[in-house]
């Protein structure tokens, strides 16, 4: 069995530099960089999304609260996950990331999309509820997309679109609304986050506090 792809700390509340090299690669190379390499954080471990997983973050998106926060009509079948699987590895401005607890457990995935020079948008965001109940795993893990939008690719935005019942969720993370949006006829709000309003700070406590009790399995 292979050793898997490289690993590479990554703590938000820190504004951790990019790898080695990373920065000075045109952007089509960090973001084919980034499809090659796990990033650890203090509460979850970011892996490149690889087929193995597509059975596990089906199953995941078809449970109600997911279908529902993921405006999707009905169960994915297989072979849906597969064709998405397809047109995600032929794309070249998409990085979508399996989430993993400390030890190693699958918890859920989240995606940067539609990168160009200016701006990617963040999505796709799927938790365990257990492990969303019980960790910071949901602030850390869109931190740590913004941090990698706004230090390894040098973006100078980052785009999202939620229910608005979720709204007050985002805006805690920097995010303000720009206006109504909407994801297959469902009403969504579209908000963004400019590099000069990332303000991590705020969350570092609770993330710190909770590695600290939960130190990575040896």
């Amino acid at each position: 069995m292979s050793a898997g792809p490289p690993e590479f700390p990554l703590f938000a509340t820190q504004r951790t530099p990019p790898p080695p090299g990373l920065a000075a690669r045109a952007l089509p190379d960090r973001i084919a960089a980034l499809r090659r390499t796990r990033l650890r954080g203090a509460s979850v471990l970011f892996t490149p999304y690889e087929r193995a997983y597509g059975e596990a973050l089906r199953q995941l998106r078809n449970l109600p609260h997911n279908q529902q926060n993921l405006a999707q009509s009905g169960d994915l079948t297989p072979a849906q996950q597969r064709s998405w699987e397809e047109a995600y590895l032929a794309r070249a401005n998409d990085l979508c990331w399996i989430l993993l607890t400390p030890a190693g457990e699958f918890a859920g995935a989240v995606s940067l999309y539609d990168i160009d020079a200016e701006s990617g948008e963040t999505g796709r965001l799927v938790l365990r509820e257990d492990v969303a109940r019980t960790t910071p795993i949901l602030a850390e893990c869109e931190l740590m997309v913004q941090w990698i939008a706004f230090g390894w690719l040098g973006l100078r935005r980052v785009l999202a679109r939620v229910q608005p019942a979720n709204a007050k969720m985002v805006e805690r993370l920097g995010f303000h609304v720009t206006g109504p949006a909407s994801i297959r006829s469902v009403p969504y709000l579209a908000l963004e986050i400019a590099a000069a309003g990332f303000r991590p700070e705020p969350h570092a406590r609770v993330i710190d506090h909770w590695h600290r009790r939960h130190p990575p399995p040896q």
